[in-house]
């Protein structure tokens, strides 16, 4: 049985990890370029999933925010090879956008992007792993000012989740990353790192 702080800690991993991406494939965009998500702080809500740890891990965390000026830091600090991965641009408007990314590795994402309006966005995607497993998430993103630390996932102080993870050591966490899926293992020590700044 999987342990919340354990729980907590992948779903940060692969959050974290496809905001980098996202921030390094999607920041051409025309929904972008027309003022949204790539500075400042954004609120991210799960409004449904397929993966029951996402939603899981969803609940557990509460309130959660992104920083897009980390995001897009990370994606070029680990410089993700564009080579690897082929974007395909089915839809491109200031309100819209569709994407499709098919990577060597066998992996493969669809991404839809809405405008509600000048300071929320809708996402529906969906990602295909290597080995043919599926996993669809949608989500809104709301603008809420200037970023409040230097850590890409940013958390309510007060939340369930910041209260669990201040009684354990880095050390600890760390070890909790060891476990996290090989492809976000990277973020979650990073992020783990970060802990102080997690929580703000």
């Amino acid at each position: 049985m999987i342990t919340f702080n354990r729980l907590v800690v992948t779903f940060i991993a692969i959050t974290a990890t496809q905001c980098a991406y996202a921030a390094s494939t999607l920041e051409d965009l025309a929904i972008f370029k027309s003022g949204g998500m790539t500075q400042g702080l954004w609120r991210m809500e799960l409004l449904s999933s397929s993966d029951p740890m996402l939603s899981q891990g969803a609940s557990a965390v509460g309130k959660m925010s992104i920083c897009a000026d980390v995001a897009k830091q990370m994606s070029k600090n680990n410089q993700l090879d564009e080579q690897n991965c082929k974007p395909k641009l089915l839809r491109n408007s200031k309100d819209a956008a569709e994407v499709d990314v098919t990577c060597q590795d066998g992996t493969h994402s669809h991404l839809k992007l809405n405008r509600e309006n000048d300071k929320s966005y809708l996402i529906d995607s969906e990602m295909t792993s290597k080995d043919g497993n599926k996993r669809s998430l949608q989500a809104r993103y709301s603008y809420e000012g200037e970023c409040k630390s230097d850590a890409v996932i940013q958390l309510d102080k007060n939340s369930s989740a910041c209260k669990k993870m201040s009684s354990m050591d880095t050390a600890k966490l760390a070890e909790m990353c060891a476990k996290a899926p090989d492809q976000y293992r990277a973020q979650c020590e990073q992020q783990m790192k970060q802990m102080s700044n997690l929580c703000q």
